[in-house]
């Protein structure tokens, strides 16, 4: 996922891979707007650079996460 829009969707259904800042403040935006949050990073997953999916700050985490509603 590279947008906004396109996590929002896909999270409502499933999971969605995409950038994260890494701040508390951005995944707590993310989890208020959307009941997901980010699950795990893949360890297999590949290299990428890239930007939060929310706020457009560069990933801290050098790969996408994995992100999902809890139930």
């Amino acid at each position: 996922m590279n947008s906004w829009a396109e996590l929002t969707e896909a999270v409502k259904t499933g999971w969605a891979l995409a950038f994260h800042c890494g701040q508390p403040g951005c995944e707590e935006d993310i989890k208020a707007a959307t009941s997901a949050t980010p699950r795990c990073i893949p360890a297999d997953g590949a290299a990428e650079e890239g930007v939060c999916v929310r706020c457009d700050q560069k990933s801290a985490y050098g790969k996408r996460l994995i992100f999902g509603r809890a139930y």
